[in-house]
């Protein structure tokens, strides 16, 4: 029997439409045995490992409230608004501060980028939160990770997907879940958004992929909420959940279901 993967990539609030993918897999009841995320769609992979259902997610999610946090003095003590204890204080009120990935019930990979050495650098091990937290480390907005093995920032700064890691814990399929900025979309009147945007841009053109495989099925969605407009998450989840009804003879297809 075929084992499962899903690699669910991010974009702040509007990268959280996701769920309405999970939404649709969960009334399908596809089963997902190996799930992997990068930026925010670790948090959603990683709620996924959890157990929780796509409007628990949601729930939780839409309470998240970045802006409280943002601190100008950071800035030139930490050279970022926000700071990793803050926003780990925060997320442990979602998830134990002491659950490690290996311990979850799914299978998870956490995806991040190694500055220095231009790659990217998976978690498939460790305290989920550290994970989570230095897969959304975006410059100016959330310091980056300094570890041993080099800078690790978030893990969205690759354009493109990554199946090798799924497929060596023995994914036989792998779907990719992705938010694409639609033409139309200009952040002219969101200082924060267009902020995010060139500075995703400017890093991902930094950034070589040297590990990619096949995806069998890539599922894309879009979304007009602002980057970091947590509060309007149900909206694009919702979008993104219709247009997953829209392509389900293709995704069940591609799954041969």
């Amino acid at each position: 029997m075929d084992s499962l993967g899903l690699v669910i990539m991010g974009g702040t609030a509007r990268g959280l439409g996701s769920i309405g993918f999970i939404r649709f897999i969960q009334e399908e009841n596809i089963k997902i045995d190996i799930i992997a995320g990068s930026s925010s769609g670790s948090f959603v992979a990683s709620l996924y490992a959890l157990g929780y259902k796509w409007d628990q997610m949601v729930s939780i999610l839409e309470k998240i409230e970045v802006f409280k946090y943002f601190k100008i003095q950071n800035l030139l003590k930490y050279r970022s608004l926000l700071t990793r204890e803050t926003f780990r204080k925060e997320l442990s009120k979602i998830v134990d501060e002491d659950v490690n990935i290996e311990n979850l019930p799914i299978k998870l990979i956490i995806y991040s980028t190694n500055i220095d050495c231009k790659q990217r650098f998976c978690f498939s091990s460790g305290n989920l939160i550290d994970a989570v937290i230095t897969s959304c480390s975006y410059p100016l907005l959330l310091p980056e990770y300094r570890s041993n093995l080099g800078k690790l920032r978030d893990g969205d700064l690759y354009e493109d997907f990554s199946c090798d890691e799924l497929r060596s814990l023995g994914a036989n399929k792998v779907i990719g879940v992705k938010y694409k900025q639609p033409q139309s979309l200009k952040d002219k009147k969101d200082i924060v958004s267009t902020s995010v945007s060139i500075l995703r841009n400017l890093n991902r053109s930094t950034c070589v992929i040297n590990n990619q495989n096949t995806l069998d099925y890539e599922f894309n969605f879009t979304s007009d909420i602002g980057y970091l407009n947590f509060k309007d998450i149900r909206k694009v989840v919702n979008s993104t959940y219709l247009e997953a009804q829209k392509q389900r003879k293709e995704i069940l297809s591609a799954l041969n279901k």
